[in-house]
């Protein structure tokens, strides 16, 4: 629940979000039983059965944000998590020029420095919907994912990052 995957099916029945689809990728959490089933009905609540996929989890799926639009990263704290840490599926979005939506507040809000994406408040469908607004334009979605390709063009690779880690 703390994902903020209902705020982004909400944000698909408001005007901004009216021309977008949702691809939900990963299995139940086991700490959450029942949630996929929660957003499932959620979904066919606010008519959107069509809009809204739920995949199982996707093997090297993290080699193809490039398939997708925009990602959102709309972790919302819960108690248990204070919100989203590193947002590695936001900085392989960034790497592949696709825009970001994410929760203010958090280390990859900050990352996007308001150029590679668009940060909301967290629980807000409403701010979901109208930044789906904007990425609606493609020129838009080209220039925040040029904006993110620049923002981590430098940053160290693996190794480099294993032994940032270990030295």
């Amino acid at each position: 629940p703390y994902k903020g995957v209902d705020d982004a099916i909400r944000a698909l029945a408001l005007p901004g979000g009216g021309r977008w689809r949702l691809v939900v990728v990963g299995g139940d959490d086991p700490s959450a039983p029942g949630e996929r089933a929660r957003l499932q009905r959620m979904a066919a609540e606010l008519h959107l059965r069509e809009r809204v996929r739920f995949l199982s989890p996707v093997q090297g799926v993290s080699h193809w944000p490039d398939a997708f639009d925009a990602l959102a990263v709309l972790t919302k704290g819960d108690g248990r998590v204070s919100g989203e840490g590193f947002g590695t599926s936001a900085f392989e979005a960034m790497l592949a020029g696709v825009p970001v939506i994410a929760v203010t507040g958090g280390a990859v809000v900050r990352r996007l420095e308001g150029r590679a994406g668009i940060g909301v408040p967290a629980g807000d469908a409403g701010a979901v919907a109208d930044a789906l607004a904007v990425y609606a334009s493609l020129d838009a979605r080209r220039q925040a994912g040029r904006a993110g390709q620049a923002l981590v063009h430098d940053h160290p690779g693996g190794a480099a990052c294993a032994d940032l880690l270990v030295g």
